[in-house]
């Protein structure tokens, strides 16, 4: 006779994903659950389960804090169906319609990648591993496909914008891993092309700052009323997918 009603702003929501169960491993860990057919020994519980699964990830702002966002992940069963490709094809159906409403260009037939130039000696030479530790998994929940670059020496990423032909038509934004210093490459390889005018409306560009100078990426944050810390890069990352 109880309701208990959650809800969440799909401003806040920034992907889902469907299928099986998932289980803990000993170290605390989500892994999928091996398909039943495929492993003989699967306890007898999980082969009895036929409920596919919707994880729904989202980063809501504190309300004791707006300066914080908390990761709030919401699992929904879907188990209305005698066979689990049936409940399956309800859990796509509210992933779809969640990437769909995420969609920013929603006329696209391709989907097409972030543009991610990241410069390894930044953050005291840490920039690969904050790139893989804490930027990469978001890009994952969101589902975002990216193409990443990291620099091999100064002016790489000017020299890329600046030569690649089909840079409007292969992605849908730049993001740069590193300080300003990075930034004003991309910007100043962009100025440089004969068709800056459209790159610069339709294509947008992010920073999320590894860097030990990050004013950019700070203004940007207080442009928009984004927390910065006491996480910045999670927090530009979630700005740069939205």
């Amino acid at each position: 006779d109880e309701i208990n009603e959650q809800r969440i702003r799909m401003e806040d929501i920034i992907g889902s994903s469907c299928g099986p169960c998932l289980k803990k491993t000993n170290r605390g860990a989500l892994s999928s659950c091996r398909r039943i057919d495929e492993e003989s020994e699967v306890d007898q519980a999980t082969q009895k389960d036929i409920s596919a699964y919707l994880h729904i990830y989202a980063y809501i702002k504190n309300e004791k804090s707006s300066m914080r966002r908390e990761r709030t992940v919401r699992i929904i069963r879907f188990r209305s169906f005698d066979t689990y490709e049936e409940n399956l094809k309800v859990a796509e159906r509210w992933h779809h319609a969640i990437r769909i409403n995420k969609a920013s260009l929603k006329n696209e037939t391709v989907e097409k990648q972030l543009l991610i130039f990241l410069n390894p000696k930044s953050g005291s030479g840490k920039g690969r591993e904050m790139f893989h530790k804490q930027m990469a998994p978001v890009l994952k929940e969101a589902d975002v496909p990216y193409e990443l670059h990291v620099t091999a020496h100064h002016n790489f990423a000017r020299e890329y914008v600046r030569k690649h032909n089909d840079l409007l038509s292969s992605y849908s934004g730049i993001v740069v891993g590193s300080g300003d210093g990075l930034f004003f490459e991309v910007l100043n390889g962009i100025m440089e092309r004969e068709d800056w005018r459209a790159i610069t409306r339709q294509l947008p560009l992010g920073i999320v700052p590894c860097g030990s100078g990050n004013g950019l990426a700070r203004s940007i944050a207080y442009l928009y009323k984004e927390p910065y810390e006491p996480k910045p890069i999670l927090y530009a990352t979630l700005t740069c997918i939205a």
